[in-house]
């Protein structure tokens, strides 16, 4: 038994020295680089879920904002069917392109 347990410190100790060898032996810019790759692709992982959470933030905002048109629009038109949706083509063009484009009159 004690033999055993002796034998198990050696290989114990003989893994941890061999662990630490290795682990001095990796060149120091190697060692930077994969610490480099790995804050990388965390931030890399975080700004994947902010570019995603955005995109929803933004498609309910728009939804919400020509719903909104809509509404001002029936409001004030008040029965004028090509006023309403002139206006709101207007608005979903407005939306897609981010800038204002009118049709020749």
């Amino acid at each position: 038994m004690v033999f055993g347990t002796l034998t198990g410190a050696f290989i114990l100790a003989l893994t941890a020295g061999a662990a630490t060898l290795i682990a001095h032996m990796e060149p120091a810019s190697l060692l930077l680089a994969r610490r480099h790759w790995y804050r990388a692709r965390t931030a890399h992982g975080q700004s994947a879920e902010t570019e995603r959470a955005d995109a929803g933030a933004a498609a309910v905002t728009t939804v919400s904002w020509l719903g909104l048109v809509r509404a001002w629009v029936t409001a004030a038109a008040a029965g004028e069917d090509s006023l309403v949706q002139d206006t709101v083509a207007l608005a979903a063009a407005l939306v897609e392109t981010g800038h204002l484009q009118l049709r020749p009159a």
